[in-house]
């Protein structure tokens, strides 16, 4: 078992979260799902996991937005004993190889943050869309003239390995409670390593996409990555 949380963000996840907790319950000491008041079956379909000790269910009365239920996510992970945390998203695009690796790295290596880039030659399986491409290829290039580093690739990357030394302090800004919280965390861990000693390191992941198309609202974004 990997010593360490899993966060996942769901918001109508009732096709894919029954198999994801499947394969991932049993790596880590706490599973902590963060329901974004769902409106489909995804409650009903985490029944065999809810009565169990180190899995924690929380839905928000009303939809908050990725952003915040991160947030809200984070504030549970501080009051548990684990020091490390693994956010994914409940639409199960990710590789359950490459969710593990991270964590056990992460762990072995005391890494205090480690992001994930799925912008390399084997990083995408199916079609991403079109605006989400776009987005990416934008927050990037943003992402590497605020920071300074032009080793970051793909900021808005859902998954990430990330320590309490981290999360104790953090709060998402009012701007990303919807769009683009993970751009600001990276920017926000950047800056503090600056002047806290932090391990920070990228991995190439894989991300999956079937015919979904994307809920990015293109200009809303932009704006906010601006």
């Amino acid at each position: 078992m990997i010593m360490a949380s899993l966060l996942i963000l769901a918001y109508n996840e009732d096709e894919t979260i029954e198999g994801l907790l499947g394969n991932l319950y049993t790596h880590f000491e706490n599973i902590i799902l963060l329901d974004d008041n769902s409106s489909d079956l995804t409650y009903k379909k985490c029944q065999e996991y809810i009565k169990k000790e180190n899995f924690i269910y929380h839905k928000n009365k009303k939809n908050l937005g990725a952003g915040k239920s991160f947030e809200v996510g984070l504030s549970i992970f501080n009051k548990l004993d684990s020091d490390y945390l693994v956010k994914i998203d409940g639409d199960n695009q990710f590789n359950i190889k490459d969710i593990l690796f991270l964590s056990q790295k992460g762990q072995d290596e005391n890494f205090d943050f480690i992001k994930c880039d799925r912008f390399w030659k084997n990083g995408i399986k199916g079609k991403i869309p079109f605006v989400r491409y776009l987005g990416n290829a934008l927050a990037s290039l943003l992402i590497k003239l605020t920071t300074g580093n032009w080793k970051i690739n793909d900021p808005l990357n859902g998954l990430f390995f990330i320590s309490k030394k981290i999360t104790s302090n953090f709060t998402v800004k009012k701007l990303f409670k919807r769009y683009g919280y993970p751009f600001y965390l990276i920017y926000y861990v950047i800056n503090i390593s600056k002047v806290t000693k932090l391990k920070i390191g990228q991995y190439q992941n894989v991300v999956t996409y079937g015919d979904e198309k994307s809920q990015l609202k293109a200009n809303t974004m932009l704006f906010k990555l601006l």
